[in-house]
């Protein structure tokens, strides 16, 4: 069994999905979620991927604790005879993730029963079952026929995507220290940059503080904002687009990942986060980073 701890936002719990998701298929076993982040978050997070056509199972704390204490017997029996790289005697069954980047050594080891808790921001984890992903991200609410009409003309057009990440990155102490918002100068810049290789581009923006969108962001384009939606209803038109320009959010992030048009330009930050953190594996290779 694997069981994916998952906490964050939408775009967090899909990587923590996403990674859970490779494992159990890699490995032949089922795959269970641990939830119990989201009552005592002090972010009002809640879990999401229930708006998805995912198979939802959930682990009982009997479960979660096995797994995370549990001693592999098979991994000893394999270390007396090969000592493995990372030089443990004893491997428990739980795995935190120790640093942003990639671990390939996780990713390839064979896990029949473990508890993951860490973020796993990469498609590394995932590239290599990314059709299944892509079917299981597809949004089980049927759109209203607002939402069909607005589908309607992101498809016909040269439609290009903007997110605005504000909220509680601007209005948490510690959530604005750790990643901050992408300054006005990138946007601009990623407009040009569009500009430059689209031809008639049309653009959506997308954001949670609309006023600070119509007040402070100075483009210089002709744009359509969206208010009242729900998140999965922006996010569905955010895929649509034909092109992206992202936030340093994951919610951005993978509405640019499963957005299927062929030849999809998407700009995104090369300064994720405001700390020094490495984000190399973060980014997939054809992405412009400004």
């Amino acid at each position: 069994m694997i069981i994916i701890r998952l906490m964050g936002g939408l775009g967090n719990q899909m990587f923590q999905y996403a990674f859970g998701r490779y494992l159990s298929l890699k490995n032949k076993t089922e795959l269970k979620f641990d939830i119990a982040w989201f009552p005592k978050s002090n972010y009002n997070r809640k879990y999401m991927l229930n708006i998805f056509n995912i198979d939802e199972k959930f682990a009982n704390d009997s479960e979660i604790n096995t797994l995370k204490y549990k001693i592999q017997l098979s991994y000893i029996i394999n270390l007396l005879k090969k000592i493995r790289k990372d030089n443990i005697l004893f491997k428990k069954s739980y795995f935190n993730e120790k640093s942003f980047n990639y671990n390939p050594y996780l990713a390839e080891t064979t896990l029949n029963d473990a508890y993951l808790d860490g973020y796993w921001q990469s498609e590394k984890y995932f590239i290599d079952i990314k059709d299944i992903i892509k079917k299981d991200f597809t949004i089980k609410i049927k759109p209203d026929k607002k939402i069909i009409k607005i589908l309607n003309e992101i498809k016909r057009e040269n439609s290009v995507s903007i997110h605005v990440r504000r909220g509680d990155y601007i209005i948490d102490t510690h959530t604005n220290a750790y990643h901050g918002v992408c300054p006005l100068e990138y946007y601009q810049k990623a407009v040009r940059i569009i500009k430059e290789k689209i031809k008639n581009p049309v653009y959506y923006i997308f954001s949670d503080d609309p006023e600070w969108v119509k007040n402070k962001l100075k483009l210089d384009i002709k744009y359509k904002t969206f208010e009242g939606n729900n998140d999965f209803d922006d996010f569905r038109l955010m895929q649509n687009c034909k092109h992206h320009i992202t936030a340093n959010s994951s919610f951005s992030w993978w509405s640019a990942w499963l957005s299927e048009f062929e030849h999809k330009i998407v700009i995104c930050p090369s300064k994720w986060f405001n700390s020094s953190i490495n984000t190399s594996d973060l980014i997939p290779g054809k992405w412009i980073k400004i």
